[in-house]
């Protein structure tokens, strides 16, 4: 509980505080970044929710996730920050959240990584699963960097413990297929983002000691949009190729885009 921002949250569709916030052990989840009031790429995160949820909607339309949203804006008086969707069992809740968004500085300075042989148990799937998170919070912590690289046994870096990774070599841009990796709402527009740019795009996961051959390397995620990777363990990349700030500031035009487009949504 410690985790919510404001004092109401939604329960089963009705405004209430968040004391009544008595959710079970493992539950499945999403993660909507808001931006002046308005839900970035709302539909896919929805989508998103159902698909881990095998299509269980919990009476929540898209339409009326948006209500709700507005809702818990308009009570909270809060207009920047993520909204969190948790459903088990018998429950659905809606919630603010602490949330950190990197500035310009830190965006500049890039972030700090290191690698673990750590992976969730079924990637396509959103839920909460205690053990996986206190595995990957206990690596940041011990590190102190800001983000845990997941690899698998054959020694594969498939995604970050709560952010999918790419990386750049000879301008052509690597990541992981699909089927090893939570699917990012943020991911598949930042995919979109390199196909509009016309750049080279590889799925295909990039081996723990191939990332000294590669020329950079980024973390894209709902708070964090696209964030470059500054040093993995003890390896520091030296240059940011110019094809990651153009996939940076397009794909920030998509959100601008989203929000401007938001009171012409047909939803």
């Amino acid at each position: 509980m410690n985790q919510i921002e404001g004092n109401l949250i939604i329960k089963n569709h009705r405004l209430c505080d968040k004391s009544n916030f008595t959710p079970q052990t493992n539950f499945v989840y999403e993660v909507i970044k808001v931006e002046n009031s308005v839900p970035i790429f709302l539909k896919e995160h929805y989508d998103r929710l159902l698909a881990s949820n095998d299509n269980n909607s919990y009476g929540l339309s898209c339409r009326l996730l948006r209500n709700e949203i507005q809702q818990l804006v308009d009570a909270n008086d809060l207009h920047n920050c993520n909204v969190k969707i948790v459903c088990d069992t018998d429950d659905v809740y809606l919630m603010f959240i602490k949330s950190f968004y990197p500035d310009a500085k830190y965006h500049d300075f890039g972030a700090d990584v290191v690698t673990a042989n750590i992976m969730r148990n079924n990637p396509n799937k959103k839920y909460f699963n205690p053990v996986y998170v206190n595995k990957a919070s206990s690596v940041r912590n011990d590190n102190e960097v800001y983000e845990v690289l997941l690899v698998n046994n054959e020694g594969f870096i498939t995604e970050g413990s709560r952010s999918n990774v790419f990386f750049i070599k000879n301008n052509v841009i690597f990541t992981a297929p699909d089927n090893l990796v939570l699917i990012g709402v943020t991911r598949n527009k930042v995919i979109e983002t390199i196909k509009e740019l016309g750049i080279p795009l590889v799925m295909r996961a990039v081996h723990e000691n191939d990332i000294y051959d590669c020329d950079a390397a980024f973390l894209t995620g709902t708070s964090i949009n696209v964030f470059k990777i500054r040093k993995i363990n003890d390896f520091e990349f030296e240059n940011e190729p110019e094809l990651l700030t153009s996939i940076s500031n397009q794909f920030l035009k998509k959100i601008s885009d989203a929000i401007s487009e938001d009171g012409s949504d047909s939803i």
